[in-house]
């Protein structure tokens, strides 16, 4: 490097750096003022001087917090470990939403108990945006950390703000807060920040020297080599041998250097999320990236449409919907049928493209997000007495996201033509979820649940064969049948013995399901779930209720780890969102 004038100058150089912005470790937002967002900031400050730094949070109750008591009785070290157990991934909204909740409320932080081997001394504050930011929600990682930070010593967590601001692309806060970080000379990735920022800031030449002196202690290649695009302002390819970290994420978006579909292998959701909205991502790539980002949860059903819209489709496509739709090594599979729905006028056939996408959401596993993509079709189609086939369709899709007042219309639609045959077999379809949500404006007779469950199962049906698949047919009905009866128990609306019975009493029609085979949660933490219910531990039961959800698929769960999930919720008061969570679970397995 001709500016300088060997090694000696250099290190020279990188030290008087070193001395200018410190060695220590220190809070790094106390200047910076930030407090936007949805929440007031004037609800917590009077607080931290009562309950402590780590009880801060964004919301409160009236925000939609689960209150200040949170944790009470509950110990720091098992609070702590059950922090670490959950998941980053969620099927269901309604636990997404819990999770993101506790995570977020002002809330008395849980005492130490002396037992167990975790460290009790953690920082309480850093598991929780580290869980934020892992489920995708760096906006609010970004915003909980600004209250939160400045009263932390930990590096992690400095390191963890940083990367939220990376990913955002909020580059003035990211390189003022490295300028406020204490660089360390064992901590190589603040020293990889403040050469990105060095560049942003047009300081090429100590930008170069710092490269040189990180080439002496470390191997990054595909650092350098973005580091040196952007130096060089040049424009081409490069081949990363390393996972993206948001530091060269953001290094390659700012140079607009594509990022090739092989270095997107199994990234986090808070990197999912970001890369479907990167303009360096091709468009197959960002779709593919948002779809695992919206199942999960950590992308909005409005966002990916929004990507969605990207899509150009010829005529010729719209013409081979179907064929596109179930060819899985076309990235446009998902996206086709709500884009030919989106196009069609016609309501029928928007309803028959619906159902074709709902059918497929079904059997790919994503029916959730599939009825709030369709939420703006779903509105333009009127009940009719051409559409009742697809009646039961749209109610479910309606209400399973929350939409009740237009669930309703199709509810008193079929209710004011029950005289007709085929609108009173869809109402019958959609007894359970109307019972299940205890809207009042849903209401329906509870006599009406034997001829529910005897209509499903068709009991008067001629004997089942067990040569042509009836029976695993047959089967499935009865499981779904049991999932009504369970989450009508643990909401409180026990059915009749004999009602439970039916399954069983008519061995000459069928074969009973004596055993079925089931994803179990961990018996201990059914039997903690229960008892932190029963106990009015809040915080704890919810832990214990997204942990006994296990993967989140609810189509195979065993029904007693629902049954206690479901009534656990109830316990602790939180009854809307335990009928929310039942509405969930009953739809994603087809009822």
């Amino acid at each position: 490097m001709k500016s300088f004038s060997g090694k000696l100058k250099l290190e020279a150089i990188f030290i008087c750096f070193l001395l200018l912005f410190g060695t220590s470790v220190s809070p790094i937002l106390a200047a910076d003022g930030y407090k936007d967002g949805a929440y007031s900031d004037g609800i917590f400050i009077d607080h931290l001087e009562d309950i402590g730094t780590e009880s801060i949070g964004i919301i409160n109750d009236e925000q939609g917090g689960l209150g200040i008591n949170l944790w009470q009785s509950s110990s720091r070290e098992l609070v702590i470990n059950l922090l670490g157990l959950l998941p980053e991934k969620y099927s269901s909204q309604v636990l997404r939403n819990l999770v993101t909740r506790l995570l977020l409320t002002n809330a008395i932080a849980p005492t130490k108990s002396g037992i167990g081997r975790n460290d009790p001394n953690a920082d309480l504050n850093y598991l929780r945006a580290l869980k934020l930011f892992g489920m995708g929600e760096v906006d609010l990682t970004i915003e909980f950390t600004n209250l939160a930070l400045p009263g932390s010593e930990s590096l992690l967590f400095s390191i963890l703000y940083l990367d939220s601001l990376f990913l955002v692309n909020d580059l003035h806060r990211a390189c003022n807060a490295v300028e406020k970080l204490s660089l360390t000379l064992e901590d190589l990735y603040l020293k990889k920040s403040l050469v990105f920022c060095q560049i942003m800031a047009g300081d090429k030449d100590l930008a170069r020297l710092g490269i040189e002196l990180l080439r002496e202690d470390n191997k990054d290649a595909d650092f350098f080599n973005i580091a040196n695009i952007l130096i060089s302002e040049e424009s081409r390819e490069i081949n990363l041998s390393d996972p993206l970290n948001p530091l060269k994420f953001s290094m390659m978006r700012t140079g607009n250097i594509l990022i090739a579909s092989d270095s997107l292998t199994d990234p986090k959701l808070s990197m999912l999320r970001m890369i479907s909205m990167s303009p360096n991502v091709e468009l197959k790539d960002r779709i593919t990236a948002a779809e695992r980002a919206a199942m999960s949860g950590a992308l909005s059903s409005e966002e990916l449409l929004e990507i969605y819209s990207g899509i150009n489709l010829t005529s010729e496509d719209l013409g081979n919907v179907s064929i596109i739709s179930e060819n899985e090594n076309d990235y446009r599979n998902k996206a086709i049928l709500l884009i030919a729905a989106q196009n069609n006028e016609s309501m029928m056939a928007k309803a028959e493209i619906l159902s074709s996408f709902f059918s497929k959401a079904r059997k790919d596993g994503f029916y959730l997000l599939s009825a709030q993509m369709s939420k703006s079709e779903l509105l333009k189609i009127e009940p009719s007495t051409d559409l009742i086939w697809f009646a039961d369709q749209a109610f479910s899709a309606l209400l399973v996201i929350g939409e009740n007042a237009e669930a309703v219309r199709w509810f008193r639609f079929l209710e004011s033509h029950l005289s007709d045959p085929v609108a009173y077999r869809t109402f019958l379809k959609i007894w359970p979820l109307a019972k299940i949500s205890g809207d009042k404006n849903l209401y329906v007779d509870g006599k009406l649940l034997q001829e529910w469950i005897e209509s499903t199962l068709n009991v008067t049906a001629p004997l089942i064969s067990e040569e042509n698949g009836d029976k695993k047919m047959h089967k499935n009905l009865a499981r779904k049948v049991n999932l009504v009866l369970v989450l009508l128990d643990a909401l409180g609306e026990s059915a009749d013995e004999e009602l439970w019975q039916i399954l069983f009493r008519d061995f000459q029609l069928q074969s009973p399901d004596l055993y079925q085979e089931e994803s179990s949660p961990n018996i201990g933490i059914i039997n903690s779930l229960r008892k932190s219910a029963q106990n009015s531990k809040l915080g704890e039961t919810v832990l214990f209720a997204v942990l006994s959800s296990g993967s989140g698929d609810f189509r195979t769960l065993n029904q007693h780890a629902i049954a206690e999930l479901i009534y656990s919720l109830t316990l602790i008061g939180l009854d809307l969102d335990a009928r929310k969570l039942a509405i969930e679970i009953a739809t994603q397995s087809g009822v």
